[in-house]
């Protein structure tokens, strides 16, 4: 999958800075179908200023998680999510106040690429916004799990059109050997014990642009933090996701969560 970066101008440096022929994803979902905001409860929209660009996950009554580059500002005043809505600009606003940044995360490769995002106050649970689990434990191989974002549609839309209504599609747990093969054949992008994929070998359900620092759920925890991937939904291409059980990215995500100001 391709990791979004907040604005689609900052798309292009974000690209810049990574490996050349793996793009941060600042798309939407491939292969999907329209979002109910009941079933995705935990989805987070991020934005900065009056671009959106990036997913989220809430974690706590007070966190967010995201990929690290989809803060690219270090000013936390600069962003802000909207949360319980499907719409690309609808839900409830509530601002940042610190942004955590994983230190092990490299940009030119997309490890550890995940960041917590502090909110200014606590999130008001209902029945359209709630919290994801974390999981401690990766799903095996072929697991059922599903992707949600903003992002684009398809490689063909470009990273003008990621403006859509939340969607969402489903996809297997890839077996990490056979991805990080698939990677190395055309130097594509390095596979890390950090990163978890998913998709199929035939390609055609994805993460796209706009979709970067989004949720891979199964059973409502939280699996992995959408990274990057080679295009959009290419056979042979899995989406690659930030592990969030690895047990460094474990460490980052708990240190984190007791930081609340």
């Amino acid at each position: 999958m391709k990791s979004d970066a907040i604005f689609l101008s900052l798309l292009h440096s974000a690209v810049a800075l990574s490996v050349p022929s793996v793009a941060p994803r600042n798309t939407e979902i491939v292969g999907g179908q329209p979002a109910k905001i009941e079933d995705f409860t935990y989805q987070a929209h991020l934005f900065r200023g009056g671009g959106g660009g990036c997913g989220g996950t809430i974690v706590s009554k007070r966190h967010i998680v995201t990929a690290a580059h989809c803060a690219p500002y270090t000013d936390p005043a600069e962003y802000y999510v909207l949360l319980g809505s499907v719409k690309w600009d609808g839900g409830t606003k509530y601002n940042v106040t610190k942004i955590i940044k994983d230190p092990n995360w490299d940009v030119a490769s997309d490890d550890h690429d995940i960041a917590v995002l502090v909110l200014s106050e606590d999130i008001k649970f209902g029945p359209t916004i709630k919290a994801a689990t974390i999981a401690k434990t990766a799903p095996a191989v072929g697991t059922m799990a599903v992707v949600s974002g903003h992002g684009i549609l398809s490689e063909d839309e470009g990273n003008d059109g990621g403006t859509h209504d939340l969607m969402y599609v489903n996809v297997p747990i890839f077996d990490h050997d056979e991805c990080k093969k698939d990677y190395l054949r055309d130097n594509a992008g390095k596979i890390t014990p950090a990163m978890i994929c998913a998709g199929y070998a035939e390609g055609g359900k994805d993460s796209c642009t706009g979709d970067s620092g989004g949720p891979l759920v199964v059973n409502n925890t939280l699996v992995g933090v959408v990274a990057f991937g080679q295009g959009c939904a290419r056979p042979n291409y899995p989406g690659v996701y930030t592990d969030v059980s690895e047990p460094s990215v474990q460490k980052f995500l708990q240190d984190s969560l007791n930081i609340t100001s």
